[in-house]
């Protein structure tokens, strides 16, 4: 049941991922399977996360999370927490609840001395701060994550929280900081052939640009990131690079051009 479920999973037939779940869930119960118990309950918030059920998810994440604790399987319970932690976020916008569930993951990260995780939780509550407008204690939490990452050499997840560095600049309007970082951010994933993070940390320095109304230079970090997100067929990046060069021509007065970029969006 576990690989039909994964199965289902991978083609996208979520019902069928939950079935399954909900199947192998009943058998481990039955068995006192707590290995079982945990895992299918885990697929189970996964799923009902995907098809928009948040109350459901949380509930079953909640059990795996309680099973983990018991059994004292700390990945276990950080993935939970982690997951836990975003839908209150995102879903709820209960961002107390999620940095308290985010602090627990740092607290077994460290306990754990895995400094991706470490790493990880620090970013995450970096994310809540800023959501928060805390910007001081986000970038605290932000520069931690990214020495970690630094003495790690891991290339992709630092020029992915240079940009989250560059976003938290600009969310404070301070402009030439934001733009250091996210050109840092750039160069690291071009030396690197990160192209997914080079598409981000492009778009994010377009709409910098775009907010200070330099609109030459906006079009032409957007370009560069649409040209990336063609090559890689990214149909996500390319609809939301077309819409940000439509954004872009319409503010220089170029109409016919904005239309033909925000046809293209549709």
């Amino acid at each position: 049941l576990g690989f039909l479920a994964v199965a289902s999973q991978s083609l996208g037939e979520y019902e069928k991922f939950i079935e399954y779940s909900e199947k192998g869930l009943a058998i481990s119960n039955e068995t006192n399977n707590k290995f079982g118990q945990i895992d299918f309950s885990m697929n189970l918030g996964v799923g009902y996360g995907i098809i928009g059920q948040i109350d459901k998810a949380i509930g079953f994440y909640e059990q795996a999370l309680s099973i983990a604790r018991g059994e004292k399987l700390k990945s276990k319970e950080i993935f939970c927490l982690f997951q836990l932690a975003t839908f209150y976020e995102a879903s709820f916008q209960q961002f107390e609840k999620a940095r308290e569930l985010q602090e627990q993951a740092l607290l077994i990260a460290k306990d754990l001395k895995n400094n991706r995780l470490i790493s990880l939780s620090l970013r995450n509550l970096g994310g809540i701060y800023s959501r928060l407008k805390q910007y001081g204690k986000a970038q605290d939490y932000y520069e931690q994550a990214l020495s970690i990452v630094r003495e790690a050499n891991d290339k992709n997840e630092e020029s992915r929280y240079l940009q989250s560095l560059g976003l938290l600049f600009a969310a404070q309007r301070q402009f030439e900081e934001a733009r250091i970082h996210l050109e840092q951010a750039v160069k690291i994933a071009k030396d690197n052939n990160l192209i997914n993070q080079q598409i981000y940390a492009l778009s994010s320095l377009g709409d910098l640009y775009t907010n200070q109304s330099k609109f030459e230079q906006a079009i032409n970090q957007l370009e560069q990131a649409y040209k990336l997100a063609v090559e890689t067929k990214s149909i996500h990046w390319q609809t939301s690079l077309n819409e940000a060069l439509g954004r872009a021509y319409s503010l220089l007065n170029q109409y016919e051009k904005a239309r033909g970029y925000y046809e293209k969006s549709l």
